[in-house]
Order: C-alpha cells, then structure tokens, then sequence
C-alpha cells in the first residue's frame, strides 16, 4: 500500500491539529539528529476512504532504528503518544531469477550447458521457517520424465544486496527439457507473482555433412577434386 496507518478510537468531537500531528522517524545505522519528521496525511489527501478515526502516515520503504508517534487536538491535548525500534518498511514483493554463472536465463532458452544453474531471490524481509529457510514454493523438474531436480539449501549473499540463492540441478544437467517456477511473499505480505522457466539444455554440437556431386567431378589429383563450372554443395 502508498501508506502506513494507524487506527484510533478517538473521544467523540475531538478534532486532531494536523499541523502539529506528526511522526519522527530515524534510519537504521543513522544518529538521533538524522530524524525524518512526517505530517499525517489530511483527509483530502487519502489514497482510499479509511474508516473513522485512522490516521495515516506516508513512510518511505526502509528499515528505522525508531519510530515515534505523537498526535495532537486542536487544544494542543496530546491524543497519543507511542514510540517502536526497529521498524522495517517494507512495499516490494521478491523478485526472483535465475542465472546460470553471472548470466540470467530467459524465460523460454536454449542452453549449450546448465553447469552453475542457480536460482535468486531478492527481498529484504522473506519470511523464513523455523530452520531459517525462505518460505518459497519451488518446483524444478524434467519435463520428459517428470522427475524433480534436486535443490540445494538457500544461502543468503553476504553483501547488503538482500539475495538468497540456491543451486539447481546436478551438475551437469542432462540435455533435455526442464521447468522451474517459484512463487512465494515476505514479511510484510507482498506476494510476488508465480515465475516460470522453460529451458532446453543441448550440449550436442552440431554435425555438418557436405555432399559433393562426383559425378560432375573434372579430375581428381592427391584427393583434391578439380571441377570445370560451378557446383552446389548440398550441407
């Protein structure tokens, strides 16, 4: 959703001073003085109609160290006044893909190989079970035989980048054809839409056959064959 929002029972004809009505925010790994101050949304400003006596706020997606509420009637009589650490905001669903080395996989490929096959996920707030494995639902199989791939364990990236990846496939894959599909959502309830792959894997280079018409042949001299016009060679 555009916004974050906070539902109150407020006391029959108490008017909130929006003006005075605000949230302070402060960036995880930022000092107290790189507070972000928020107005509450008025509401002409509402995305959608809300129910009475919710208050929003427009926060920018991102983790914060803390997050204080302080709203206000018009008296300048605090109405509510709450303070949380270690809020992540959280808007984008998981984006997955799947590489094969640093290169992505088109959604329909034809692969000379499937050596390093992997499969990433990118999200800042993937739910995990109680084994601390992202929650996705994964399926990669031999279309012929039906067979399912066997799956590595995800592993998460030790940079900042966000990305769990897990191997596919034994190394190497058998030439044929393979699906692979993934959907799952994170934490905050953004589901990613259901991606799939087709692939063929063909290792098998090529065969080439040159047809030459000896009947036609002029001479032949150390297996060199000499013609007096021009011939089709059929490939």
């Amino acid at each position: 959703s555009a916004c974050c929002g906070v539902v109150l029972t407020l006391p029959l004809g108490v008017e909130i001073d929006w003006e005075r009505s605000r949230m302070l925010l402060v960036p995880f790994g930022r000092e107290p003085e790189d507070m972000i101050e928020l107005p509450a949304l008025r509401n002409d400003e509402r995305p959608n109609e809300e129910e009475n006596g919710s208050v929003l706020f427009d926060i920018p997606e991102g983790r914060y160290a803390e997050l204080s509420l302080e709203l206000y009637d018009m008296s300048g009589q605090p109405i509510e006044s709450a303070s949380y650490s270690d809020v992540l905001v959280d808007r984008t669903p998981p984006v997955a893909r799947l590489t094969m080395g640093s290169e992505p996989v088109a959604q329909h490929a034809l692969l000379p190989s499937a050596n390093g096959l992997m499969l990433e996920v990118v999200d800042q707030g993937l739910s995990l079970d109680e084994d601390g494995q992202p929650m996705l639902h994964v399926v990669a199989v031999d279309i012929k035989s039906g067979d399912e791939l066997s799956r590595g364990s995800w592993a998460l990236s030790e940079d900042e980048s966000h990305t769990w990846h897990m191997k596919l496939g034994n190394d190497p894959l058998a030439d044929g054809s393979y699906l692979v599909t993934v959907e799952g959502a994170d934490r905050a309830g953004n589901a990613m839409e259901a991606v799939e792959w087709q692939f063929e894997v063909d290792t098998q280079e090529p065969v080439v056959m040159v047809s030459v018409p000896m009947d036609e042949l002029a001479s032949m001299d150390d297996g060199v064959a000499y013609f007096d016009h021009d011939v089709t060679l059929a490939v």
